[in-house]
């Protein structure tokens, strides 16, 4: 069902230029590229959801709004207007993740309510067919949170997992076939907070409990224990992943083979070599990725973006001044990002590579 429309167009934009850090190695863009506010949320709505977004292509972007159960297009020229996921019983989800393999699939994750520690409960997914988007069903009771993932085909998804069989502390990585859910790796007392996949052969997650790992396609790894911390990470492509601690320590870069620490990501607050948390990191390749976050998740802070070359950070800018908090970004392209805050969505404009 079609809701009303809830996106308007503003002008506001904001450049953001990466040169060359003193102390890092040369990252400077051919040219400084613009970012342009392209659609605002409703301000009248609940703001408690989690804005995500997906572009598979720069013709094509999904991202879900922070209000009930929302989610928004872009077809290449413009962004549609918000469509309402519902269940059959007509029951509005929280939407959480959303992840598109194509402009003809994607999967939305979210929840119907939250417990008393705040986890969320009664989890649904939706997917959408080039056409429609399907009524939100029920993952499943054994389920407790569901998080981003990658969808690599219409037929394969990964997605992180909390709670999964008994004791409900166990966490680990779930797999979607466009039809039914089944469990590709269960540890005890799991903290998965990124995952990324560059196709069904490989894919990396990040844990807080175990360390980071990578599945070859039929095995997940041993967990790199030195490691060990709640990130975020992306990668384009078997040989490279980029994984950025929420919150110091890091960055680290996967080879194909091993990790290996890379040069320190600036603080978006004081220049320093110390990062504020990180919310979201989209790598188009092994020499574009974009990293987004914020210095507070509440008002008094401000979102921001670097740019990571491959081999060192652009300076941290400021994406936008009364933007309070960085939630996710996606770049299928060097030249095309599209990040997702409380307030909007943001696409970048003449966004060059690294030279």
């Amino acid at each position: 069902m079609l809701g009303k429309t809830r996106l308007r167009s503003v002008l506001a934009a904001a450049a953001l230029t990466l040169g060359v850090t003193a102390g890092h190695a040369a990252t400077a863009l051919a040219a400084a590229p613009t970012w342009k506010q392209v659609t605002a949320w409703d301000k009248g709505q609940n703001k408690d959801g989690s804005p995500a977004v997906s572009c598979p292509t720069s013709s094509f972007c999904a991202a879900t709004e922070p209000s009930d159960g929302y989610v928004t297009m872009f077809n290449g020229k413009s962004w549609t207007p918000g469509q309402q996921l519902r269940t059959t019983s007509h029951k509005v989800p929280k939407l959480s993740s959303i992840t598109c393999a194509s402009a003809k699939f994607c999967l939305a994750t979210g929840a119907l309510a939250k417990n008393q520690w705040g986890n969320a409960t009664d989890n649904v997914y939706a997917t959408f067919n080039g056409q429609r988007w399907s009524h939100a069903v029920k993952l499943g009771s054994g389920t407790v949170s569901v998080f981003g993932g990658s969808c690599v085909s219409d037929k394969l998804c990964f997605l992180g997992a909390y709670g999964l069989g008994k004791p409900r502390g166990w966490g680990g990585v779930v797999t979607f076939d466009g039809k039914r859910w089944g469990t590709s790796l269960k540890t005890v007392g799991g903290e998965y907070s990124g995952l990324s996949c560059a196709d069904a052969h490989f894919c990396a997650v990040a844990s807080s409990y175990g360390g980071a790992r990578t599945f070859n396609g039929h095995s997940w790894s041993k967990p790199v224990k030195s490691i060990k911390t709640q990130a975020v990470v992306s990668c384009p492509q078997q040989g490279f992943c980029l994984l950025v601690p929420n919150g110091g320590g890091g960055p680290y870069t996967f080879d194909g083979r091993n990790w290996h620490r890379t040069t320190p990501m600036p603080n978006p607050a004081s220049g320093d070599d110390y990062a504020t948390p990180a919310s979201a990191v989209s790598c188009s390749s092994s020499r574009f990725c974009l990293v987004d976050g914020a210095t507070q998740p509440d008002s008094t802070g401000f979102t921001w973006t670097i740019g990571f070359n491959g081999r060192g950070w652009g300076p941290p800018a400021q994406l936008e001044p009364n933007e309070p908090g960085g939630d996710s970004v996606s770049c299928p392209s060097a030249y095309f990002c599209v990040a997702a805050g409380k307030q909007g969505l943001w696409t970048s404009i003449d966004q060059y590579p690294f030279t």
